[in-house]
């Protein structure tokens, strides 16, 4: 990633940037970032931390349908940290083409557990066992992938709202109601546990 490498104007803009996402750089500290390069801070963020590559398409593991998991173990929250410190890293490292990725399941890096976590409204999520138990309305998504990075950009009809239960890591039951973005956010990573992608979604069209 080289977004440090032009223009005072570009650092001041991308400085913006991680400041309003503020989920970027959560536990990491914004200035040392800055100050240390953004090439130079990955590869020590990717050394230091679980970072785990991402299965790509068309990985037949893309489409099998996940596990539901029976009880929050250890090796399931060492899933959600590992899950979440790759979501992080991608988050930096994908800033420079503004298109910031905010969510990640499980089958993503590999496992077929019924895990995803999120970025929203500022706090990263895990979700286990999510299941959309209400949703309302429509909402045209612009929708990318990491597993498909080989895919345009495609606009994708979802619900406007949507209210998901799901067991947190603590192993109580949680809900989260959601709309725009962030609903079909949550849709598009249920998705990948039953082996649906976005691609599969007929493409919003215009007149």
């Amino acid at each position: 990633m080289e977004i440090f490498n032009g223009d005072r104007y570009k650092e001041e803009r991308i400085y913006s940037l991680l400041s309003r996402k503020r989920f970027l750089i959560y536990g990491l500290g914004s200035l040392p970032l800055l100050a240390a390069g953004a090439v130079g801070f990955t590869k020590i963020y990717k050394r230091n931390h679980h970072v785990t590559d991402i299965v790509e398409y068309p990985d037949h593991i893309l489409r099998e349908q996940s596990e539901p998991v029976s009880r929050i173990t250890e090796p399931i929250i060492a899933l959600s940290k590992g899950m979440i410190s790759t979501l992080r890293y991608y988050m930096l490292i994908e800033i420079k083409d503004l298109c910031i990725p905010l969510g990640l399941s499980a089958p993503q890096v590999g496992v077929l557990k019924r895990v995803i976590v999120c970025g929203i409204h500022g706090e990263i999520y895990t979700l286990v066992n999510p299941e959309i138990v209400e949703k309302s309305g429509s909402y045209i998504s612009s929708e990318v992938c990491l597993s498909l990075p080989q895919f345009d950009e495609r606009e994708v009809k979802r619900p406007y709202h949507i209210k998901v239960k799901y067991r947190a890591l603590d192993n109580k039951e949680r809900t989260l109601v959601l709309s725009g973005r962030y609903a079909a956010l949550l849709e598009h990573e249920i998705d990948h546990l039953k082996g649906r992608l976005y691609i599969d979604y007929p493409e919003v069209l215009h007149a």
